[in-house]
């Protein structure tokens, strides 16, 4: 997994760099999904489980920071609910 925590790293970073973000950004599911290379399906099986970041619901729309998302991959990507 750390190839994939790698990738996924540089991917998050590339995509700041292009967007001149800020650590208050919010993604969505799809943009979540592109930068963690996995479907939007997948994303909200690992959302159901636990296994992400909790997202921000605003309205009816679901949000992750992307600050706590890249804090996340360079931790590796815990279980974020069970202990270490």
């Amino acid at each position: 997994m750390n190839s994939n925590h790698v990738a996924v790293s540089n991917v998050a970073g590339q995509a700041e760099e292009a967007s001149g973000s800020t650590a208050a950004e919010l993604v969505n599911a799809r943009e979540l999904a592109r930068l963690l290379a996995v479907s939007e399906r997948t994303l909200y099986r690992l959302k159901s489980t636990g296994e992400l970041p909790q997202p921000v619901i605003l309205g009816g729309s679901v949000r992750w920071r992307l600050s706590e998302i890249r804090n996340w991959i360079a931790k590796g990507c815990p279980h974020p609910t069970k202990p270490k």
